[in-house]
């Protein structure tokens, strides 16, 4: 029968990652078929806000669970970015392997997926002049040591996080074949991480579910995502305003527990919070609110340092120092990018890049980057 293996960086295919050209099905009508959201309001649905609800993705609308259909395990042409080629995503075709002789580790490619745990690559691709053609990923066999197989734009994020760059050094490249083989499991499909991918990794064959295209969306950077994020920060909700947008209740100003701390204490303290903590501490507390609600540079910061993984905004507030960005209400901007980088069943647009992206550099990348750094 065979069976797949998946990127070790994104747990994604190298196949059967199947577009659907017929009638659109439930699936598609319940998650597309929905209001437009109106961005002139979105702060009140903001994070931290008194009206934000539960939301993540941007553009998502989870619906009760329809009848099963054969459409529903095909993904929907409406929805996904990357090229099509004879009825599959294109990009994830093209298998790259980090391999190791014994004596050096190389990255080479591309090939193809065959079947079981085998990879087909042309002889003269063969780092290691043995003119090998068929490589055996996952597996450590007597003849050769295991390959680990990735797409190459999975392989330019994780890079970017280990060497800042998409080129590795040979020790570099060497490490990252130790820390992929101390993560791997012999004879596995993936390495042994959790890669959020719930209900489709690990299976025989890639499951393709209908509402989740941005599993199987590129996470290289992406012009479609600037342009969208130029659009979405010209709205009027994200400039700056002297008018708080939510209270912090009735909290009285002797409960609060932050009331006496300095400044440089608070952003210790908020250090150590996840993004989404953050606006409810702001709720919370209005020494911290009124610390930092209206502190740019803090929430310049907050965005760098924990999205990384946003290249498009990165990038944005970088080349943008003056007019445009210096009227922003960076706390709304990260609180928007937080939310709607989020993956979710139904999400469409060009922030599936980001969303897939993120998922990969919250789970494998971080992993992955531990073990390297404990191997310099």
């Amino acid at each position: 029968m065979g069976a797949d293996i998946y990127c070790a960086i994104c747990c994604g295919p190298f196949a059967r990652a199947t577009v659907g050209v017929e009638q659109r099905s439930s699936v598609w009508r319940q998650h597309h078929f929905r209001p437009n959201v109106d961005l002139d309001v979105v702060d009140q649905n903001l994070p931290g806000s008194a009206g934000a609800r539960d939301q993540p993705g941007e553009g998502s609308n989870v619906a009760s669970a329809p009848e099963d259909n054969v459409m529903d395990y095909v993904y929907s042409p409406d929805v996904i970015l990357d090229e099509v080629e004879n009825g599959q995503v294109r990009w994830v075709r093209d298998v790259y392997l980090i391999g190791f002789d014994g004596s050096r580790a190389a990255i080479f490619g591309p090939g193809s997926h065959d079947d079981f745990s085998y990879v087909n690559m042309e002889v003269d691709l063969d780092p290691f002049g043995n003119e090998q053609e068929c490589w055996e990923c996952y597996t450590d066999t007597i003849q050769q040591h295991p390959s680990y197989p990735f797409h190459k734009p999975c392989y330019d994020v994780l890079a970017r996080l280990l060497s800042r760059d998409k080129e590795m050094s040979a020790g570099e490249t060497e490490r990252l074949y130790q820390a992929m083989r101390t993560l791997g499991e012999d004879c596995g499909v993936a390495l042994d991480l959790d890669y959020r991918l719930e209900g489709q990794e690990y299976e025989q064959f890639w499951v393709v579910q209908r509402g989740k295209e941005y599993t199987v969306t590129s996470p290289a950077e992406s012009p479609a995502v600037l342009m969208h994020l130029q659009s979405v920060l010209q709205k009027n909700c994200f400039r700056q305003s002297s008018v708080d947008d939510a209270s912090t209740g009735s909290l009285r100003e002797g409960q609060d527990l932050f009331r006496n701390l300095p400044r440089e204490i608070l952003h210790s303290i908020v250090a150590y919070l996840e993004n989404d903590q953050l606006p409810q501490l702001l709720m919370a507390s209005r020494q911290v609110r009124a610390a930092l609600r209206h502190d740019n540079g803090f929430w310049r910061l907050r965005i760098q340092n924990t999205m990384a993984w946003f290249f498009e905004l990165l990038g944005y507030l970088d080349h943008h120092e003056s007019g445009v960005v210096r009227e922003l209400d960076l706390k709304r901007v990260f609180e928007w990018a937080n939310t709607s980088s989020k993956g979710c069943m139904g999400m469409k647009g060009p922030l599936m890049v980001v969303a897939n992206r993120r998922r990969i550099w919250e789970t494998a990348c971080t992993a992955i980057q531990k073990v390297y750094h404990a191997k310099a």
